[in-house]
């Protein structure tokens, strides 16, 4: 899991951020997608930062986890969604939809195959892919301007009393 939550957290930030910008979806519905990204960030964020620090550490190494404990979750995906696919592709309005639906999943099913049992075993791995990788990213630190802050204090200011006002309209 420590593999997962950085590119996860990362790319559903990107995502989220994206989706502000879109004008057919409510703005309720844009904020609220917001939030709940930043509510599962924050919940999980010590873990998010042992994933950004382990990336940027050993990138290789975190790397090649992540592609080698994902690919059997998608193929457990792909076999949990699958029949959910094909009632949607049923009960469709829009034979486009169906089509594509099908379409999308059928690649997706051929490519896990591929990725899963045809590599393998004509010898292609992951550590020739890897090793082209750097081991190590560095990421530079955010440096804080070296700018003195105005001083913002409000300067008092005397009001008039309106008690010699009120007081001088009752006597006339």
């Amino acid at each position: 899991m420590n593999a997962i939550l950085f590119p996860l957290f990362a790319i559903w930030g990107i995502f989220s951020i994206v989706l502000l910008f879109q004008k057919r979806i409510e703005w309720h519905l844009r904020i609220s997608a917001m939030l709940i990204c930043a509510f599962y960030i924050v919940l999980f964020y010590s873990e998010a930062h042992q994933s950004f620090e382990s990336y940027r550490d050993s990138f290789r190494t975190t790397l090649g986890a992540l592609l080698t404990s994902v690919l059997p979750f998608v193929g457990l995906l792909l076999l949990v969604f699958w029949p959910f696919v094909i009632l949607i592709s049923f009960y469709s309005i829009h034979a486009s939809l169906a089509r594509g639906l099908l379409r999308i999943f059928t690649v997706l099913t051929l490519l896990f195959w591929f990725l899963q049992f045809a590599l393998p075993r004509m010898g292609w791995h992951l550590d020739p892919i890897l090793s082209r990788v750097p081991e190590k990213v560095h990421v530079p630190e955010i440096q804080t301007p070296d700018v003195k802050m105005p001083d913002l204090k409000i300067p008092e200011v005397k009001l008039p009393s309106l008690k010699g006002d009120s007081g001088s309209q009752q006597k006339k």
